[in-house]
């Protein structure tokens, strides 16, 4: 059986969202953090 880590998701903030340019920064901030996530998986 191999082993498969178990890997979290980064919470967004509850009251924000994509189309607000007032979050434009904080959804900039998490895209690397996502990719890198990804890029976690798909190694697995």
């Amino acid at each position: 059986m191999k082993y498969l880590p178990i890997v979290r998701h980064v919470k967004v903030k509850m009251d924000t969202t994509i189309y607000d340019p007032a979050y434009k920064k904080y959804f900039e901030k998490r895209e690397p953090i996502q990719k890198k996530l990804i890029t976690m998986c798909i190694k697995v």
